[in-house]
């Protein structure tokens, strides 16, 4: 009995230690993955980039009309 539960223990600590290799080596290899927070400030960065561009084109338009029927 005492031979199977030292059996056991060491199985136990052998999948332990694989499974720990194995979880440090799945750690390294996501260090290039976005996290959430990157995720979260590129959405902003992207979202004020669209209304400034929107606002800009917006203006550009404005003023072509403008010019179109006062210069016409």
């Amino acid at each position: 009995m005492a031979v199977e539960s030292s059996m056991e223990a060491g199985l136990t600590l052998e999948t332990a230690t694989r499974n720990s290799e194995r979880i440090a080596r799945l750690e390294a290899s996501l260090e290039h993955v976005a996290t959430k927070e990157d995720i979260q400030k590129l959405r902003a960065d992207l979202t004020w980039r669209m209304i400034i561009a929107m606002s800009i084109l917006t203006a550009i338009f404005v003023a072509v009309v403008q010019l179109m029927v006062n210069g016409g």
